[in-house]
């Protein structure tokens, strides 16, 4: 299957500022293939492995606010893939391979629905389809953002302690790969309106059909007693977040007495404070004024609340 990764963005228009403060940031660094978590004073409480661009497709340096999160999203193939040369298709683009029963056939079995093709080429929403269990989509011209995968080899070699390469670090076309595990996270953090769909989201992982091809229940009540289809839904989201990509390495001056390092007061470059959100424009949600933001929960043993975060001390990557 095509890397999975750029994919047009749906133009939105734009949103005035909304009066409130910014509620943290997601800065993520390609030098260290991390996203970092920060409070409103770029203050790090938790953080993650990330995966960037590969070379040719490098992660680029942009910015800017979170608009809205999709779960268990479809996948629509960008022009580049379906025009363009593609090494897992014998270099065939997926107009070439749409032209022959034979290749509509191979696409088929890839997971995409030819029903829009060729004008538009579909993997729906499946445990298998590209982005995982949700995007987080931000303002940029790139048209990149965080999302899943269900590929996760590469996370599974750094929790084991094994030998990394930069293929398996650098694998993307310019989007950023998140394990399952914070992409849940990520969910019920940032709209957490609902907690059967947040238990739902948790569990997802686990509830397959028996051949794995499908979700077992897409369809799940919500706390209102409403059917709800999480396949390709968006979701708002009720922190004002701004995102950044950044191919340099940050600096994270640690906070004493907390054994993770990567815990700390981030001190960025010039560059990176060129990315910051311009003054006067503190925050701007995606679907109108944001909610009220709850009281984080009390922290468990073996965890540290900072700045209304609870965070893993010594979080695994």
């Amino acid at each position: 299957m095509a890397d999975p990764i750029r994919v047009p963005v749906k133009k939105v228009a734009p949103q005035k500022p909304v009066a409130g403060p910014i509620h943290g940031y997601f800065i993520f660094s390609v030098a260290d293939n991390r996203l970092y978590m920060t409070n409103p004073q770029l203050v790090v409480h938790s953080h993650s492995m990330g995966l960037g661009g590969r070379p040719g497709h490098e992660t680029p340096n942009t910015s800017g606010w979170l608009r809205y999160i999709r779960t268990l999203p479809n996948w629509t193939a960008p022009p580049s893939v379906v025009n363009g040369p593609n090494a897992r298709f014998n270099n065939k683009s997926l107009l070439e391979l749409y032209a022959t029963l034979e290749g509509q056939a191979r696409l088929i079995k890839e997971g995409f629905d030819l029903s829009e093709a060729p004008k538009k080429f579909v993997i729906p929403s499946n445990p298998h389809a590209p982005l995982g269990l949700a995007t987080f989509m931000f303002d940029n011209p790139h048209s990149v953002y965080l999302h899943g995968t269900p590929d996760n080899k590469a996370f599974d070699k750094v929790r084991a302690g094994k030998l990394v390469t930069a293929a398996d670090l650098y694998a993307t076309a310019g989007c950023v790969r998140l394990p399952p595990e914070v992409v849940r996270n990520l969910v019920a953090f940032l709209a957490p309106g609902d907690e059967r769909r947040t238990l739902y989201l948790m569990s997802l992982l686990k509830e397959t059909t028996p051949d794995g091809k499908q979700w077992a229940n897409p369809l799940q009540y919500d706390s209102k007693g409403q059917l709800v289809d999480y396949r390709n839904k968006t979701l708002n989201v009720n922190q004002n977040i701004w995102v950044m990509f950044t191919q340099d390495p940050v600096q994270v001056k640690p906070i004493p007495g907390i054994t993770d390092s990567k815990l700390g007061q981030m001190v960025l470059n010039p560059a990176q404070k060129a990315m910051l959100p311009k003054a006067g424009n503190e925050a701007q949600a995606a679907h109108g004024q944001p909610q009220a933001v709850s009281a984080a929960p009390k922290a468990k043993d073996g965890e540290t609340k900072q700045g209304g975060w609870t965070t893993k001390v010594n979080a695994a990557p």
